[in-house]
């Protein structure tokens, strides 16, 4: 198989990288379980982890590409989402809606009240504010997940910063396909 041969060449090159035992190598770690120990099985999920790290990185250049095109924020959301398989929004720190994707995929009945509006109404943001997952949100642009009682809709948040201030937020609306999911 074609796909074998092209993992044993990875792995051989692996092998042939000779490092001083002090210095130690990471690379992308991932803990592969198997269930009986088959080399077959160890191939193939090493080559799923490759095929997955590739979708990111051709995915991060469509993105990358439409920025260097000079895509408007609309554009840009709507490839996020399509990326994604769900719906994307961009507010600003202000909680002023600054785009989003297709309207007809968002299921979150609160987000299409704050769409309608351009904003989020002060006693949302309230009620947001006491999220546990909001309150512990890292001050990175890694992002979270956040569910609230308001909505069964799970939430990926991620904050915009700019020269180390956050100027926004992108959310994706867990509406068509699970965040879990590749």
């Amino acid at each position: 198989n074609e796909h074998f041969s092209d993992i044993n060449a990875n792995l051989l090159l692996l092998n042939d990288i000779k490092k001083p035992l002090n210095e130690k190598i990471y690379i992308n770690c991932n803990v592969i379980e198997l269930s009986n120990g088959d080399l077959y099985e160890v191939l193939n999920k090493i080559q799923r982890l490759f095929f997955r790290n590739l979708k990111v990185i051709s995915q991060s250049a469509t993105l990358l590409n439409s920025l260097i095109q000079g895509k408007d924020l609309n554009y840009i959301i709507n490839i996020g989402s399509e990326i994604l398989n769900n719906p994307v929004i961009l507010i600003d720190s202000g909680y002023k809606v600054l785009a989003y994707s297709k309207k007809e995929e968002i299921t979150d009945e609160f987000w299409m009240k704050n769409i309608e509006m351009g904003y989020c109404p002060y006693e949302f943001i309230a009620e947001v504010k006491k999220i546990k997952e909001i309150q512990n949100a890292p001050d990175t642009s890694e992002s979270y997940i956040v569910i609230c009682s308001g909505s069964p809709i799970a939430k990926m948040v991620s904050k915009v910063i700019i020269k180390g201030k956050t100027v926004g937020y992108i959310i994706a609306l867990e509406c068509n396909k699970d965040f879990d999911n590749d």
